[in-house]
């Protein structure tokens, strides 16, 4: 897991062959005010965008998540979300895998850390690592955000 501001994204150009386009499409639509909501398709099959305005949620809300072929970057254009982090130990703790969608939802919460996510910052997660986006931070209510997410291929 990365975690970072984007103004030091140059640092992670060689962690993944799509890592530099998916920057750069960060770049192009950072402004909350000229980003518009939907999925851009960056590379077939290998780096899709999606820009969404979504609401967080209370922790229990949500369940942890994993990717087996995508890596997950997060950036926030406005607002700000915790995500959460655990970890898991077998098969049997994971629900159904989905290909078409890349995801499964653990069967068992295990979350064992957090942190605030704000704008102008951003996190990728790699595949089979477990995470929770879009919690709402301690002591604030649900708020709206705005966020870009880019899968990026494990090639």
């Amino acid at each position: 897991m990365i975690y970072d501001h984007i103004d030091n994204y140059k640092r992670y150009d060689g962690c993944s062959k799509h890592i530099e386009k998916a920057f750069e499409f960060i770049i192009d639509n950072k402004n909350v005010e000229e980003a518009v909501d939907g999925t851009y398709v960056l590379e077939e099959d290998n780096l899709i965008a999606h820009i969404v305005s979504a609401s967080t949620r209370m922790s229990e809300d949500g369940d942890l998540e994993i990717h087996k072929e995508f890596i997950d970057l997060h950036y926030i254009c406005q607002g700000s979300e915790m995500c959460e982090f655990g970890d898991t130990k077998s098969a049997s703790d994971v629900f159904v895998y989905s290909e078409e969608k890349d995801i499964a939802f653990l069967s068992e919460e295990k979350v064992k850390y957090a942190f605030e996510v704000g704008q102008g910052q951003f996190y990728i997660v790699w595949p089979y690592e477990t995470h929770k986006p879009l919690i709402a931070p301690p002591g604030l209510e649900v708020k709206d955000i705005k966020k870009i997410i880019i899968k990026i291929r494990v090639l």
